[in-house]
């Protein structure tokens, strides 16, 4: 598994003492040419950080070989934000809009404007990645299971199709599993189990993976006969914990 991409912490006494300097700089025409000068040359280092970590967010999510709609985009500022509070404000890995837009505005880790945010937000929605649904009062934004498979790995530190090869590894160990059965052998969150089982359901023959209405899980049960098993043996192999690629 990559290592995580967290958002850079802002050491407010660093940038506080900056700006008691820079202000000093502006008392004179040419310390204030010198200081923008420096401003250009040398950003402040809450910037620095935050503009390497869109960087290594971008980098790796355009990495991702199962998600091949967000190749060549760069996911910086209003973007970047926007996909942090997304990803940590969904609560149990269903495809649902379940989060608020005035929500999410305040929950971004790093200033931005309405209308930068919403601008962000019909640029995920044009990949596919997020589903935005108009309200009489209220905008209401889901997450899709792109979404959950472009951008939790780098946010949350978990793989979503490695997840859902130790899933299958269950599955054959056990000839067959519940929701509830995986969820208590992984231990995991209904907000990262979720989505692997979605991601393994859909690399599964069509009536192998099904489900009835549930409060916790978009499944109820997986199967393991002789076609399935042939999945999820593949699957084992290329995403399971003792594939090449994971670490």
């Amino acid at each position: 598994m990559a290592d995580r991409i967290d958002p850079p912490l802002r050491d407010r006494r660093r940038a506080g003492l900056r700006a008691v300097v820079e202000a000093v700089a502006q008392a004179s025409p040419i310390t204030a040419g010198l200081a923008r000068l420096y401003q250009d040359t040398h950003p402040p280092k809450s910037v620095a950080d935050r503009e390497a970590w869109e960087d290594r967010i971008t980098e790796a999510v355009n990495k991702c070989s199962d998600n091949s709609v967000v190749e060549d985009i760069t996911f910086e500022g209003a973007s970047a934000a926007l996909i942090e509070g997304i990803a940590k404000g969904c609560p149990d890995g269903f495809a649902l809009p379940n989060l608020e837009f005035d929500d999410l505005l305040k929950m971004t880790a790093s200033p931005t404007n309405a209308e930068d945010l919403q601008e962000a937000l019909y640029l995920l929605q044009s990949f596919g990645l997020v589903r935005v649904t108009e309200w009489v009062n209220a905008t209401r934004v889901a997450p899709t299971q792109s979404f959950y498979e472009a951008f939790d790995e780098q946010v949350m530190g978990w793989s979503t199709p490695r997840d859902g090869g130790r899933l299958a590894e269950i599955v054959l160990e056990a000839e067959g599993a519940s929701a509830e059965e995986l969820h208590q052998r992984t231990g995991w969150a209904p907000r990262r189990l979720n989505p692997a089982l979605r991601w393994l359901a859909d690399r599964l023959p069509d009536g192998h993976a099904y489900g009835e209405v549930h409060p916790d899980y978009v499944l109820y049960w997986i199967r393991c006969e002789p076609e399935s098993k042939l999945h999820l043996k593949r699957i084992v192999q290329e995403y399971g914990h003792t594939s090449p690629g994971c670490v």
